[in-house]
């Protein structure tokens, strides 16, 4: 019969301790540790992974309840707050658009308030007194330019009922075919009433480094047919009341009976 051990081997710090006291040995020399888990390296290295587990989950919950309180209380433009940058408005995005009522035919222009404000809101303000009723483009030029807003049948040239304007141009709107923009003398600040419409793309007629060039403010978007036919219409010279000779004058007069403003192109 084998002999019964009397001693065991501490499994922490390898000390022969009587059996009957191994665990009192473990308890006051080693509190805190046991027979089992510290027996290897490997089974410590289990015992502490649910802590690391719980960490990591801590750090997860952490971040997506970041994330969620973020989006709960960012700038909402659906809620009425705009946000922190809101887009600049496009020169080029229709503001109001004007139906321009002619004795060749009825066109629809689009005017952009974003690109020349000043220049559209002289405008309007002169087609809601009725000002271009009975007027008549008094300079046509095929494939170049028609022009009016200024002149009487009888070449009389209307009073100009407001202050001329600053020149406003801007490098998104172009003198391209079917554009309408201001007329103006040499003096470029000194627009008024009388306006053009491109019947191509006048490049000249841009801005550029030894020119100011003309402002535009519209495009034609419907009936630019009608405006074609008053481009090819035969002119002349003509003298005004006070004997002034004016070039390009249409041998019939061609009236503009109305230009009414709208906020969409079908009225």
């Amino acid at each position: 019969m084998a002999k019964r051990r009397t001693t065991l081997k501490c499994p922490i710090c390898k000390i022969e301790v009587k059996a009957s006291r191994l665990d009192i040995h473990i308890g006051k020399v080693h509190p805190g540790q046991s027979a089992r888990s510290s027996g290897s390296g490997r089974l410590a290295r289990k015992g502490n992974l649910p802590l690391v587990m719980t960490a990591v989950a801590c750090i997860v919950v952490l971040l997506v309840a970041g994330v969620g309180i973020y989006y709960l209380n960012r700038p909402s433009e659906e809620a009425g707050v705009p946000s922190e940058n809101p887009p600049t408005a496009s020169p080029t995005a229709p503001t109001s658009y004007a139906r321009i009522e002619t004795e060749r035919g009825t066109f629809v222009a689009e005017l952009y308030g974003n690109g020349a404000p000043n220049t559209v809101s002289n405008f309007k303000a002169l087609a809601d007194m009725n000002y271009f009723e009975g007027t008549i483009f008094h300079r046509v030029i095929a494939n170049f330019v028609v022009q009016g807003g200024g002149f009487m049948p009888n070449l009389d040239q209307k009073t100009v009922p407001f202050a001329a304007i600053k020149l406003e141009t801007n490098p998104k709107l172009k003198n391209v075919r079917g554009t309408l923009a201001m007329a103006r003398t040499n003096d470029v600040d000194s627009a008024t009433t009388q306006f053009y419409i491109n019947l191509k793309d006048n490049t000249d007629l841009n801005p550029s480094s030894t020119s100011a060039g003309y402002a535009v403010f519209g495009k034609i978007i419907r009936g630019m047919e009608f405006v074609d036919a008053i481009g090819s219409t035969p002119t002349t010279t003509k003298n005004t009341p006070q004997g002034v000779p004016m070039e390009d004058v249409p041998v019939s007069p061609i009236l503009l009976h109305r230009i009414t403003i709208m906020d969409t192109p079908d009225g």
